[in-house]
């Protein structure tokens, strides 16, 4: 257990930058993903009034 502790432990500076990263690199896809449902959604809005 004390060396998983310490790879952590020396990890933990990383782990802001990989989430960075993450988050940047993924934020197109997700956005393109959730634009193909815009049309979805308006055809259920006009649907339901």
């Amino acid at each position: 257990m004390n060396d998983y502790q310490k790879a952590y432990a020396d990890y933990r500076p990383y782990v802001k930058h990989q989430t960075f990263y993450r988050e940047a690199f993924m934020a197109p896809t997700l956005s393109k993903v959730a634009a193909g449902f815009e049309m979805i959604d308006k055809a259920l809005a006009a649907g339901s009034r």
